[in-house]
């Protein structure tokens, strides 16, 4: 069976996915989990661009445990390895962005973030 399916973001925090077939119609809704902060927020320093938000919102979603382990010693390269979602370029790997983020302000934006949440 041949299914098209879409998937809203609807207010409330509610994310509705619908299959649509030729024999059936097939729909879910899933709540979702609300962030903790607003990342869409402009903080000191920041552009406040769709990139910044998304990398604020890709923080928001990281595990507290793997968060926890960062280290503020470690060198930009162990800081890659550790996160795992860097490109072969050395920019982080998001989705919708406007610019790219280096390590650079991958680390200042994450203990931004470990220093707000602590």
């Amino acid at each position: 069976m041949n299914l098209h399916i879409r998937t809203f973001v609807l207010s409330a925090g509610f994310i509705y996915h619908s299959a649509v077939g030729r024999e059936r119609a097939i729909h879910k809704s899933t709540t979702m989990e609300q962030p903790v902060w607003n990342f869409e927020q402009e903080y000191e320093g920041e552009s406040g661009d769709e990139t910044s938000v998304n990398l604020r919102a890709y923080f928001d979603r990281m595990p507290n445990e793997k968060m926890q382990q960062y280290s503020s010693e470690w060198t930009d390269d162990q800081v890659v390895e550790w996160d795992d979602n860097f490109r072969d370029d050395g920019n982080l790997m998001l989705l919708c962005c406007e610019r790219d983020v280096d390590v650079h302000e991958y680390r200042r934006v994450l203990e931004k973030c470990i220093e707000l949440w602590n």
